[in-house]
């Protein structure tokens, strides 16, 4: 009973380890020892209690993100704990531990999976005390695990599968099948390459081809830019339907490689990429997105970073640069139809409104004015307006809305909207200006 009781034991333990690191030391990043201490029991040594815990002795667990800077803050707890609470917000369901001051610098720390094991949560302690990816010349680095962007990339293709249709939608009988990917960096080029093999179904005998998805990192103007080139290669005997073939890929194939790294939520950290979050590009993109351009504060205040140099290492990717610490100027702006088309028999209409905040930390409240609220939910709003019973072809309505964050700060912003009643049965009408009176051709 005891020799399977220690067995158990010992089988613990070794889990403990799988779950606890699982990732490696890495070139151009230091984290501490980066390796798992265990004590090993030979024939002779004492057993350990089977009733206890299996300890992994200093674990170190390496941040999926981080960020060092070259200093400490002198900040009290609370303002310490706020700050936590503002990026747990952004990251949300991950696991944010920082800011955290060790060894003359403060430092941040995610895991996008969150613990409940006690080993594995120690291992994420020690991991960001002995976070060590502060380079000379910045004050502060920011840093992008190379294994979490492999394992989210695998993870996400495989819970859509391996086999899609012409439009890239995962069918079980799709002519397209992906038999291989492969996900590598380029340090000397600033590169993050994703390589993709696969073969369609479609075309007899059976075509193999590769699509190769390259992002290009690089900073200017305090902020990270990436260009992203798809290459789609065939076998060179099909070259006669390269063409369509790669029509058909480019529009499928993209799309499958979005990868949601824990998107952050508006208006909490905005991202330092240059470019929109939507379009192309590949996992070099989707990592440079997570990049922190802006980190609101309490009290009114931001965290603006200014990079000037981004660097891929096989480890992952570092990026740094210069930061300050300014007021937020708040502002806000309605956004809904400046006018819409309705039946001239209507008496009143109901019409969505949203507002967008602009330096502004949420919650938000907002006080909405003009017609009738019939439901609102946060930035959102449905306004009902009373119309008259007959005249009046064209009725223009105002509203306004007033926005309150939870550091006080406030802002405004008016709208108005034109609302055309229109005969919506007359046929002597064209449909497109019975729907849209207001265009030129329709006057």
């Amino acid at each position: 009973m005891k020799d399977s009781k220690n067995k158990k034991k010992l089988k613990e333990i070794a889990e403990s380890k799988k779950a606890v690191l699982g990732k490696r030391h890495t070139s151009g990043i230091t984290f501490g020892s980066g390796s798992l201490n265990f004590k090993k029991f030979k024939p002779g040594d004492d057993w350990p209690d089977p009733d206890g815990p299996a300890t992994p002795v200093d674990a170190v667990s390496i941040p999926d993100f981080g960020i060092q800077f070259d200093t400490c803050f002198p900040l009290p707890e609370e303002q310490r704990q706020d700050i936590q609470d503002q990026i747990q917000a952004a990251f949300s369901g991950a696991d944010v531990r920082g800011p955290v001051c060790s060894s003359g610098t403060d430092r941040i720390g995610i895991w996008y999976a969150p613990t409940s094991s006690t080993f594995a949560s120690d291992a994420r302690n020690r991991g960001l005390a002995q976070l060590s990816i502060h380079e000379d010349g910045q004050a502060f680095t920011a840093f992008i695990n190379g294994s979490t962007l492999r394992t989210q990339a695998l993870r996400e293709i495989r819970s859509r599968g391996f086999q899609f249709d012409h439009s890239g939608n995962p069918d079980p009988d799709g002519p397209v099948i992906i038999n291989g990917i492969r996900l590598s960096y380029k340090e000397t080029s600033n590169q993050v390459v994703l390589t993709v093999n696969g073969y369609d179904t479609s075309f007899w005998p059976d075509v193999d081809f590769q699509i190769t998805i390259t992002d290009t990192l690089s900073v200017a103007s305090g902020k990270i830019h990436c260009v992203t080139d798809t290459d789609i290669s065939v076998d060179r005997t099909f070259l006669h339907i390269l063409t369509i073939l790669t029509t058909i890929l480019a529009a499928a194939i993209p799309g499958l490689f979005v990868i949601p790294l824990t998107l952050l939520e508006a208006d909490i950290v905005i991202g330092a990429l240059d470019a929109p979050a939507s379009g192309t590009g590949g996992v070099g993109k989707i990592a440079a997105q997570r990049f922190p351009g802006i980190i609101f504060l309490p009290e009114g205040r931001k965290m603006q970073f200014y990079y000037n140099a981004i660097r891929v290492t096989t480890g992952g990717i570092i990026a740094g640069g210069d930061f300050s610490i300014d007021a937020r100027e708040p502002r806000v702006t309605i956004y809904g139809p400046e006018q819409i088309s309705i039946d001239r028999n209507l008496l009143s209409v109901t019409v969505q409104f949203k507002v967008g905040t602009f330096d502004m930390r949420h919650p938000v409240t907002c006080v909405w004015s003009g017609g009738n609220i019939v439901s609102q939910n946060n930035t959102t709003v449905a306004i009902k307006f009373p119309l008259p019973a007959a005249g009046q072809p064209i009725i223009t309505k105002s509203i306004s809305v007033s926005v309150l964050d939870i550091d006080d700060l406030d802002a405004t912003d008016s709208f108005q909207i034109k609302i055309y009643r229109i005969n919506h049965d007359d046929e002597d009408v064209s449909p497109i200006c019975r729907a849209k009176p207001w265009l030129a051709q329709c006057q």
